[in-house]
């Protein structure tokens, strides 16, 4: 299995998990005694299917952790997938930033003069986006060519 299907996997596992833990919700509670027998019976079932789910959900959180070790090229710099994938949470965190200021300084306020200068924000910009696309290419390319175990 290779470590984008492992993802792709865990995320069905974990929408499982809170699918049932809403049904367990809703049975936790019976307006009657003809209810009340029904929903423990039930409940009983619904919690050895979730404890499965979430022995599952375990095995495949360990196996991605494994795989996420192997490494990978940024810069010349050789880090794990891990690393790379926290290096583009912040980058992506930062073009927000970046482009929300753009939207600041854009907006006609009569009132005040930018401080700024519009086309060096403009051209950070378009670089961060060119690196964030770069990395994730990377970043896919080993997802869809790393084999977990």
């Amino acid at each position: 299995m290779l470590l984008a299907e492992a993802l792709i996997e865990k995320d069905y596992i974990n929408k499982s998990i809170n699918s049932l833990y809403s049904v367990i919700r809703d049975l936790s509670m019976a307006y009657d005694k003809v209810d009340l027998k029904f929903n423990k019976e039930q409940l009983k079932d619904k919690f050895v299917e979730l404890e499965e789910l979430y022995t599952k959900y375990q095995q495949y959180s360990i196996m991605i952790s494994r795989a996420k070790s192997v490494t990978i090229v940024i810069n010349e710099t050789e880090v794990s997938l891990r690393d790379a994938m926290v290096i583009r949470d912040v980058m992506n965190t930062k073009l927000n930033n970046f482009s929300n200021l753009q939207l600041v300084i854009t907006k006609n306020n009569p009132d005040k003069i930018v401080c700024m200068d519009k086309e060096e924000l403009e051209k950070m910009v378009d670089m961060l986006r060119s690196d964030i696309k770069t990395l994730d290419i990377k970043i896919q390319s080993k997802l869809w060519n790393t084999e977990v175990k």
